[in-house]
């Protein structure tokens, strides 16, 4: 049953943390005050609060001067330690892999109720989360019984699943459970004089600061002798301290951007950077936007960070490595691009004593489009290597080449030596050699302290604690398996950022009891957050837990945390000398409401009473904060962080004070705040400098041209600014329809050149001889093949259908191409992939009306001819869907232009031509080949013509407006753009129809006329 916490040795409650602090640290004096190097333990409640508490003690002197011999010690280090000081096999503390691997093993070979889900991760994963939780706890036949009584069958099942999973822990070396280890370490501190004198000797007196201390913890303790006793300090703060100013935001992120604004005013005004906090109640979102805010603004800070030793470095390079090796494991080829691209992302790699390029050879992979499996690369990377050579000089590019191919088979040969790993030791064992062979023999990673700190646990993990579980079995041992295993282990332990002590302190509330700030910032303090919501667990409910626990620190329960938070919210602010408050009111995280949290203060009319005000933070708001009643002086809130941000924010208020450098950069705060066709949304004409884009530059293709009539300011980004917005993707699934054209138009070019080297081209309306469908088939086999040793063609099933779908089609596309597209009239084929204005191909020029003539350039897939010469056909080949084309060449809605450039360029390279006529043919088609043919205009000169009038006209302006077509739209640009691309289009749309009305008036001048 539980009981109150009670001490053999005297315990002083403490209200917050500076009196803590002040009573440790007197403590610690009077103990050394006849030995100022006389040893002295204090036990924490974690390594991270236990290291910022010593380091806080000593340099504040409040311990003396003495500062060696300052031992820290965790609960279950304590335990585990002084087993081992007395020879007993002690409890595993680095770490949950063994117990995890337990918990399978049980479910595998013993699961009882849990039979039916035991093959769901989640089960697992809870249950190792409780055996964790429930390790202070004793269990037995009679406590399962009793829970049983008290919480139901699904408790007493847990309860009785824990204690199989102990029964195993039992048969492993130094992994008993901390009960039996307790038993055996007290009757040896009992049975044995000289035990006691040496544990006395090595721990000195103990002074506790834990807050947590569980009943084994006490038994060993009450064990030791009087002298290595000393006292227990409990935080037991009772009122709610009133922070000196409370901001509601709107948001998480403004939360952080005010918290790290107010840290930089502290500082400022004389505050210790070491000597501030900022406190949040979870990590998520804060850990990384209050992270985010200190590295932008540029201040040192440690503390927790909202990343584990499973982002590091090594830890990301043992994780692709085993996803290669369980690719071997199940038979296929172990390097991908994905895969390979990801291992070369990792760092600095060595191969035989040098240094990989890592960098080139990632450009290398992309340059050279190597896609898919990494099994067919080596014989096109020996070509590629051969042609680049230059005279006996090999090239840069000849040099990457023949590195990958060095690359690919160390790599492959570690990889598969992994994978031939039968048991967990041979598998890790495999993986750290290779961990070790390519990212470990240069000392690049031992000048990072969390580089260093992920080896040290790797080598711990992979060399020494992994072959421990072949004797548990828990799951067939595979590289995906141990892969989960490390990447659980890793996850556990955080990041601790910076240097401890070394600027502003960032980190959980949790994990600041005990120590002292001056200057204190809170965020996140709304009700679900601060304190956390509290759930009981479906699978060991608050009953059972009070049953199974002896006194409250053996096992929480879902009231606790609500209790333990505020401990640690009250003594940290309640000891600052200044503290910030801040709580969000959207955006706000799972479980979070909008209600202010419980800890802070509320107004009330009772004059007794602290009132504390709460205000929306505002920026450029200088009034001060209002004050809770105390002296301190008036903060204003909040303060820029410099001299150009104050003159930024009385720009806003009053652009028309302000010289040139000022009032361009407040248009430019202004303009991200309200978006309008400006010159930062692709207006450049308020410029002066003309022009912005000289539409001769260069020759114009049908592309940039439809770039121009689907968005002008992603024309204006692309060909004029020249930035790519496209992302290189190293997963390719199926097929890219650029590399399926590329296919389908080289096999079709290369029929018509062999046809034509070999007489048999077919005349006028006349179908193609009966070898050519089966050419066509050789030739499109033997590009697809080309093309799939360099891994475009994506997963290989999905590429087998649609090569055969393409196969199929394409002697139906030779009787489609005779019936449908060479007749009526007939025409013949007389060339293909026709170039013009690029590629040595003939120039095509267009006079636009301001008399400009502008270049075009393309490429004619096919050009048709009749017997007379005076008709032309212009046959393009697509291969994607024809559902849309038919209606982007219609005159209202034109958003292609191929059939105007092509028409264009076949009237001047054939200039007795009188008729030329367009067509789209779509293959494969679903099996069924299909032509578009284009409208037939007048003059479709001139309608090229007027949509080039408009480029020119744009380029001489600087007007590239965004067009945003809503969430459909697939303008990259615009969709970074946003809602601003919006407001940038109606901007202009007002505009102009403000023009149109001014221009109806009697002697307006329009801005053409001006």
């Amino acid at each position: 049953m539980e009981e109150r916490a009670t001490s053999s040795w005297e315990v002083v409650e403490i209200s917050d943390a500076a009196a803590l602090q002040d009573a440790v640290g007197a403590r610690i004096a009077d103990i050394r005050a006849s030995d100022p190097l006389a040893r002295v333990t204090l036990l924490v409640d974690s390594s991270s609060v236990g290291g910022m508490l010593r380091r806080q003690l000593i340099a504040t002197r409040r311990c003396g001067p003495g500062i060696t011999d300052l031992q820290l010690l965790t609960p279950s280090e304590f335990v585990s330690q002084l087993a081992q000081r007395c020879g007993v096999p002690g409890p595993d503390v680095t770490g949950s892999l063994v117990p995890t691997a337990v918990v399978q093993s049980v479910l595998n070979s013993d699961p009882g109720e849990f039979a039916a889900v035991k093959d769901h991760e989640s089960t697992s994963l809870r249950l190792s989360t409780l055996l964790s939780q429930t390790r202070w706890c004793a269990v037995d036949d009679t406590a399962i019984t009793e829970v049983r009584d008290v919480s139901g069958a699904t408790a007493a099942a847990v309860v009785g699943f824990l204690e199989r999973c102990r029964v195993k822990l039992r048969s492993i070396p130094d992994h008993s459970p901390v009960w039996d280890v307790v038993d055996s370490v007290r009757a040896a501190l009992n049975a044995y004089p000289h035990l006691r004198a040496a544990a006395a000797a090595w721990l000195g007196p103990v002074v506790v600061t834990a807050q947590q201390v569980p009943t084994p913890v006490r038994e060993l303790l009450a064990v030791l002798p009087v002298d290595a006793r000393s006292v227990e300090f409990s935080l037991d703060p009772r009122q709610d301290p009133v922070p000196d100013g409370v901001l509601d935001c709107p948001d998480p992120g403004t939360e952080a951007t005010l918290a790290v604004r107010d840290a930089a005013r502290a500082i400022d005004a004389g505050v210790p950077p070491e000597q501030v906090a900022i406190a949040y109640p979870t990590n998520g979102p804060y850990a990384r936007l209050v992270a985010a805010e200190l590295e932008s603004a540029g201040i040192a800070w440690h503390g927790s960070a909202h990343v584990s030793l499973s982002a590091t470095t090594p830890a990301r390079a043992v994780k692709v490595l085993l996803d290669m090796a369980q690719r071997a494991a199940d038979a296929d080829y172990p390097i991908t691009r994905p895969l390979l691209m990801q291992w070369l992302g990792t760092g600095s790699i060595r191969l035989d004593g040098g240094q990989v390029r890592t960098k080139e050879l990632r450009r290398f992979v992309r340059s050279e489009s190597l896609h898919g499996s990494a099994a067919t690369w080596p014989d096109a990377l020996r070509r590629r290597a051969a042609e680049l050579e230059d005279d006996g000089n090999p090239t840069r590019a000849a040099e990457s080449a023949r590195q990958l191919l060095g690359v690919l088979s160390a790599l492959e040969q570690s990889v598969r030596s992994i994978a031939a790993g039968r048991t967990y030791g041979d598998l890790a064992r495999a993986t750290w050699e290779a961990l070790e062979s390519f990212h470990l023999t240069g000392r690049s990673w031992a000048t990072d302290d969390t580089e260093r700190l992920a080896v040290d646990h790797l080598r711990s993990l992979l060399a020494e604690r992994i072959k421990a579980l072949d004797d548990l079995n828990p799951a067939p041992p595979t590289p995906a398996v141990l892969a989960r295993l490390v990447d659980d282990d890793l996850g556990r332990q955080r990041i601790w950022q910076g240097h401890m002590g070394t600027g502003v302190y960032a980190g959980p509330i949790a994990e600041t009891i005990g120590l002292h700030f001056t200057h204190v910032i809170v965020v996140g303090a709304a009700e679900g957050l601060l304190p956390p919501a509290a759930h009981e667990d479906a699978l060991l409910p608050d009953a059972a837990r009070r049953r199974l626990r002896r006194i409250p620190d053996d096992l929480a329960v879902s009231t606790d945390v609500i209790d333990r938070t505020a401990v640690a919210y009250r003594s940290l602010v309640g000891a600052a000398h200044s503290s910030l408050v801040t709580r969000p009111r959207g955006a706000l995280p799972t479980g979070a409401t909008r209600t202010p949290s419980r800890f802070l203060p509320t107004e009330s009319g009772a004059s007794s009473n602290i009132r504390v005000m709460s205000r929306r933070a505002t920026f450029g708001d200088t009034r001060g904060l209002p004050q809770s009643g105390t002296s301190a002086t008036p903060a204003h809130w909040p303060l820029p962080a410099s001299d150009s941000d104050l003159a930024v924010a009385g720009l806003l208020r009053n652009p028309e004070e302000a010289d040139e450098g000022l009032a361009r950069l407040a248009a430019c705060e202004r303009s991200a705040l309200y978006a309008s066709f400006d010159n930062h949304h692709g207006n450049l004409s308020s410029d002066g400098a003309a022009p912005t884009w000289d539409i001769t530059d260069r020759p114009l293709s049908a592309t940039a041209i439809e770039e121009f009539l689907h968005c002008q300011h992603k024309f204006f980004v692309h060909r004029v600014l020249k930035f790519d917005t496209e992302e290189p993707s190293d997963d390719v699934d199926v097929i890219e329809p650029r590399h399926l054209g590329t296919v389908i138009h080289t096999a079709l070019e290369r029929l018509f050149t062999a046809a034509e080297e070999e007489g048999w081209l077919p005349g006028a309306g006349e179908p193609w001889p009966a070898q050519a469908a089966e050419r066509l088939g050789a030739l499109f086999a033997a590009e697809a093949d080309a093309v799939r040793a360099t891994g475009r063609t994506g997963w290989e099933p999905s590429w087998r259908a649609s090569a055969e779908l393409i196969a199929d089609t394409l002697p139906d596309f030779l009787d489609f191409d005779t019936a449908e597209l060479r007749a009526n009239p007939g025409l013949r084929p007389v060339a293909a992939e026709l170039s013009f204005g690029r590629d040595g191909g003939s120039d095509v020029g267009l006079t636009l009306t301001s008399g400009t003539t502008v270049l075009l350039s393309g490429a004619i897939d096919r050009l048709d001819e009749s017997a007379d010469g005076l008709t032309l056909g212009v046959l393009d080949y697509k291969t994607g869907s024809s559902n849309r084309l038919a209606k982007a060449l219609r005159e209202d809605e034109r958003e292609k232009v191929q059939d105007l450039v092509y028409d264009v360029a076949a009237r001047q390279l054939h200039p007795d031509a009188t008729q030329v006529v367009v067509r789209f043919a779509f293959l494969p088609n679903d099996g069924s080949p299909e032509a578009v043919h284009a409208p037939a205009l007048d003059d479709r000169t001139a309608v090229l013509t007027e949509i080039l009038d408009r480029m020119e006209e744009a380029g001489l302006t600087g007007d590239f407006p965004p067009f945003p077509r809503g969430s459909r739209d697939f303008c990259p640009v615009c969709i970074r753009l946003g809602r601003r691309a919006m407001r940038a289009a109606r901007d202009r749309e007002l505009r102009a129809a403000e023009e149109s009305i001014e221009g109806d008036r009697p002697g307006h001048r329009t801005g053409a006329d001006r």
